[in-house]
């Protein structure tokens, strides 16, 4: 094998290692879903629980699309007995960071 073939088939490998490594799946940000109950278990609310990974951030559910990002967005799946009364609302205040 000639020097050219080797360099140029060892430079292909090593793209395509690099490729590769770039097409696995990060996820920055993991959530946790409960459901407390009161009054007997006949009336809940779900809380859901972001752990962000240091250097990322989500969005505010409130932020205009049409100014900047996609705000944040939460889908209920239609479950059987269970009816969902007002809208997702965050617990705390939003931190204002710039991009």
């Amino acid at each position: 094998m000639s020097i050219k073939r080797f360099f140029m088939l060892t430079t292909l490998i090593v793209l395509s290692f690099s490729f590769w490594a770039n097409a696995q799946i990060f996820k920055p940000v993991t959530w946790q879903t409960k459901i407390e109950t009161a009054d007997g278990g006949a009336k809940g609310s779900v809380v859901m629980t972001a752990k962000i990974e240091g250097g990322w951030h989500v969005y505010s559910m409130d932020v205009d699309p049409n100014v900047g990002p996609a705000p944040l967005e939460v889908v209920f799946t239609k479950t059987n007995g269970v009816k969902l009364n007002g809208k997702p609302k965050a617990n705390k205040k939003a931190i204002v960071n710039y991009d």
